[in-house]
């Protein structure tokens, strides 16, 4: 009798624990975040004629900048909150995701302090061409 109190204690120790793998699969946040990263995965562009910039997403958190120059501008982007993050060594840039899938920059972060673009100046929106 002494020896299965502790098998049966052991017993119920392991059956009560939870699989982390089964509660991340289970977990809807957990697969919106993947569904977005999915979605956000393209390339983006606002303006017209000679001034045209573009972002370019990719699977690998690592997103492209194309303003004036030839060359990019090296992020790294992560979904927050459901905002997309673009983060380099001086800014972190925070932008919506449209229900249409366009992206509009609405917030920055310097310093770690955050700047909200006013509601009524949200007009920086990238539009998603591939």
């Amino acid at each position: 009798m002494k020896v299965l109190i502790p098998i049966l204690i052991g017993l119920l120790v392991v059956g009560c624990g939870k699989d982390k793998q089964s509660e991340t699969n289970n977990n809807p946040s957990v697969k919106s975040a993947k569904e977005l990263t999915k979605k956000i995965v393209g390339t983006y562009q606002k303006g017209s004629g000679r001034y045209i910039v573009r972002w370019v997403f990719k699977e690998n958190q690592v997103a492209e900048f194309y303003g004036m120059s030839e060359y990019p501008a090296m992020y790294e982007w992560s979904i927050v909150d459901g905002n997309v993050h673009t983060k380099n060594s001086r800014h972190t840039g925070i932008m919506r995701v449209e229900p249409n899938g366009d992206l509009t920059e609405i917030a920055e972060i310097v310093r770690g302090k955050r700047r909200d673009v006013p509601k009524d100046k949200q007009t920086a929106t990238y539009k998603k061409i591939k």
